[in-house]
């Protein structure tokens, strides 16, 4: 074989394997990146998950011992199966679910948290501080720490998705989302060709408080075809009464539960009282524990949507 035709043969196996040389260097170089929010696989039974404090979390699979610090993680888990992996649980849950209380998501019980030898534990990202304190004692508890608060009903959905994926429960997982697809799908063909502008009432005494848009309870309201008063603040906020008398709402909506276990009807109430949508009857009531951010968040839009409908005819 001659010289030009040795090179002519050459040079392509030259270009072709550099290419694959830098194709397994630089896996990512024609693959769109992943979402920051989604789980990443990582080394062979480990998964690397995005909290909601932005931590990067390598997860030891299989997950077998779980301390959930807030209530809603727990409804998820039960709605998954996954009760069996449930070590220990928001003290509020704990006698009705059997299993021990490690304090509330607000003040977790680090003893209790330890001796239940979670291998993973969940905490609300609400409190930034409380996450904090726990992860710095992750050494000496040989666990791993996520913290979560999804603030719209999308991201709701989005953690079923990663809760199914760290319990190995991706076909329940999978049958909760279609069914939530479904619901909100109808409620979405079903909006009012005007929309309620309402006001949320979490706490009536001893100060009114609302909640802020970032919140999944604002966005609930939102996709059943409402308006949400009061923008400001992340979470809960206080209000002066005037402010709302101002807004004049076409709706009031209160939440029952924890922070809210006697309200004021607002008829009694010697100001808010005097609001055109009190005195139409425009009010209602919806329990805490229906609109946080859990496996029913399409049920409760469907809730919010029907009492819109029921009770509250936009002007």
């Amino acid at each position: 074989m001659n010289r030009p035709k040795i090179i002519a043969i050459v040079i392509p196996i030259l270009l072709l394997t550099s290419g694959i040389s830098y194709w397994l260097v630089h896996p990512r170089a024609s693959i769109p990146p992943a979402s920051p929010s989604a789980p990443q696989p990582a080394k062979q039974n480990t998964l690397i998950l995005t909290d909601h404090l932005n931590r990067h979390v390598e997860i030891a699979l299989p997950v077998r011992r779980m301390v959930s610090c807030f209530p809603a993680f727990t409804e998820i888990l039960i709605a998954l199966n996954a009760q069996p992996l449930l070590a220990g649980v928001n003290s509020k849950d704990s006698e009705k679910l059997g299993l021990p209380g490690v304090g509330s998501h607000l003040k977790p019980d680090l003893e209790a948290i330890a001796a239940c030898k979670p291998d993973l534990i969940l905490v609300s990202a609400l409190r930034p501080e409380v996450a904090d304190m726990l992860a710095s004692r992750l050494p000496e508890l040989k666990a791993s720490l996520l913290a979560f608060h999804p603030s719209t009903v999308d991201g709701s959905l989005e953690l079923i998705r990663t809760m199914g994926n760290l319990t190995g429960r991706q076909k329940e997982a999978d049958q909760i989302l279609e069914q939530a697809a479904a619901r909100l799908a109808a409620i979405r063909s079903n909006l009012p060709p005007q929309r309620p502008r309402v006001f949320i009432e979490v706490r009536s005494s001893p100060s009114l408080l609302t909640c802020g848009k970032q919140s999944v309870l604002w966005d609930m309201i939102r996709c059943a075809g409402g308006d949400p008063l009061f923008e400001a603040g992340a979470g809960v906020s206080g209000l002066d009464l005037e402010s709302v008398i101002k807004a004049n709402p076409d709706f009031y909506l209160q939440l029952t539960g924890t922070m809210n276990p006697h309200p004021t009807p607002p008829s009694e109430h010697p100001v808010l009282g005097q609001l055109e949508c009190v005195k139409a009857g425009h009010v209602a009531q919806i329990s805490d524990e229906l609109v946080r951010p859990g496996p029913r968040v399409a049920e409760a839009v469907g809730e919010i949507q029907r009492l819109f409908q029921t009770a509250a005819p936009p002007r």
